[in-house]
């Protein structure tokens, strides 16, 4: 009897052990955290589909490809939100969402929020946020799928053994994500740089080869030229300039004799080749005058000889129309010679 009652004894404190041991893992510091997640069509409690669906294979494959496989769990002050994200939300007109109060309790709705999207699998994947009191419990998305004309039910597990700090593609609402998917860029202290000092460096004596430096002593050596020397190496150097002048002026005069010369060349050229140029049209001319055939020549000559004669006959006739009038002439005065002679005899 004594060992009976020490076997009861020793299992309840097992049994507090186990409890008192998942509660710690469960338990988590106020943050943001990613929690993988599991997916079953059936309800795992019962094993058996909500919507009526019989056809499981073809249920977990959807649940599969439209369900994010992180949720986004976060702890403040006490209470407990979850974000998960759905997606294939071009075919979905309407989105429920219930929770569980603990493994194997009863499932309560849940007032969720959109908090953000995403793309996943070429469609949009909305973030639903909604509060959850006991994460050990079963999360129940009922989606009204329009080309089945139905609603689909399904349940999602959060693997809390597993999470992680961070935010990833969710927005948090309570607490500043996570430096995980998106790490910030370390920054740089902004506290200007210490000004270095202006000190002018110290000119380094430029020391020039030893012949320099002798050149420079002979140089300075030297004394400096009276006055008189400087006004003649003015003058020298004035006639130098001079000379140089009067060269220069001397070339430009040979230069422009040269070009004269040319041009009186080039003109000459030019009036022999025009000479050249007119006896050859002259010798063309020439050339190109027909030659004076005989039968030409003998009636121009004819015509010469009758034009002599016309000449003569003309000359003989007016020598006759001379002497008749002078003959006439004549008579009249003899015949008045006759008159005035018989008058007077009477």
């Amino acid at each position: 009897m004594k060992n009976f009652k020490l076997k009861i004894i020793i299992g309840i404190c097992l049994l507090m052990a186990v409890s008192f041991h998942k509660t710690e893992a469960h338990a988590m510091l106020d943050g943001a955290y990613l929690v993988p997640v599991t997916y079953s069509y059936v309800n795992p409690d019962t094993n058996k589909t909500e919507d009526g669906s019989t056809n499981i294979a073809l249920g977990e494959s959807m649940i599969g490809s439209m369900l994010n496989t992180t949720a986004l769990v976060e702890q403040t002050n006490g209470k407990t939100y979850v974000t998960i994200g759905l997606g294939m939300m071009s075919n979905v007109s309407n989105v429920k969402i219930k929770v569980q109060n603990g493994k194997g309790g009863s499932y309560s709705n849940a007032s969720i929020s959109k908090t953000g999207s995403s793309s996943m699998n070429g469609d949009t994947c909305n973030h639903y946020r909604f509060q959850m009191n006991n994460t050990s419990g079963y999360i129940s998305p009922i989606l009204y799928i329009d080309p089945m004309g139905r609603d689909v039910q399904f349940f999602i597990g959060l693997k809390m053994g597993s999470a992680k700090e961070g935010t990833g593609i969710f927005k948090s609402q309570m607490i500043p994500a996570k430096a995980e998917a998106t790490p910030k860029p370390t920054v740089k202290p902004t506290t200007a740089p210490t000004a270095k000092p202006t000190t002018v460096p110290t000119a380094k004596p430029t020391v020039k080869p030893t012949e320099k430096t002798s050149e420079d002593q002979e140089e300075k050596a030297t004394p400096e030229p009276t006055e008189e020397v400087k006004e003649n190496s003015k003058t020298d150097d004035s006639e130098e300039k001079d000379s140089e002048e009067k060269k220069l002026e001397d070339k430009d005069s040979k230069v422009e004799d040269s070009e004269v010369e040319d041009s009186e060349a080039k003109d000459s050229e030019a009036k022999d080749s025009e000479a050249k140029d007119s006896n050859i049209e002259k010798e063309d001319n020439q050339t190109q005058e027909p030659t004076a055939s005989p039968v030409i020549e003998e009636q121009s000559k004819e015509d010469a000889k009758e034009d002599q004669e016309e000449v003569t006959s003309n000359r003989n006739f007016d020598g006759l129309y001379i002497a008749i009038i002078v003959v006439s002439v004549i008579g009249s005065i003899g015949l008045l010679w006759k008159n005035g002679k018989g008058k007077h005899h009477e």
